[in-house]
């Protein structure tokens, strides 16, 4: 396209619709990102409210520094027990798991799941 053959209005036109053109595409590609992200945010069990919440206080330096190898912390007591394979648990701290999420989606509350860890906590002797 040699565009030295065009008017200068024509040039206008051209350039014109090169904006609307690239104004939608980018619209698109935005779209498009905006859709993958909700999913990848959907699988983790989170939001993309969650996910903005966290860049937010990572760009304001708000985000605590990751802790020394040395400083090894005793694991938090299972609250919720998956009642289908109750070797999976989750202390209700942190990111919540997909097969909570999966479970509340299908009807079920965290009661149930807690209910599920009483017993086998119960059942099971105490670590030493």
């Amino acid at each position: 396209m040699n565009l030295s053959d065009y008017t200068l209005p024509q040039l206008h036109r051209l350039n014109t619709r090169i904006a609307k053109e690239l104004d939608r595409r980018q619209s698109a590609s935005r779209l498009d990102l905006l859709e993958r992200m909700r999913r990848l945010a959907a699988e983790a069990g989170l939001s993309l409210d969650d996910l903005r919440l966290d860049a937010a206080a990572m760009a304001t330096g708000k985000v605590r520094a990751p802790r020394a190898s040395g400083s090894a912390r005793r694991p938090l007591p299972v609250k919720y027990r998956n009642p289908n394979r109750l070797s999976v648990g989750w202390s209700g701290r942190g990111r919540r798991p997909a097969w909570i999420a999966a479970w509340l989606a299908n009807g079920g509350t965290l009661d149930a799941l807690a209910n599920a860890a009483e017993k086998f906590n119960a059942r099971s002797p105490a670590p030493g």
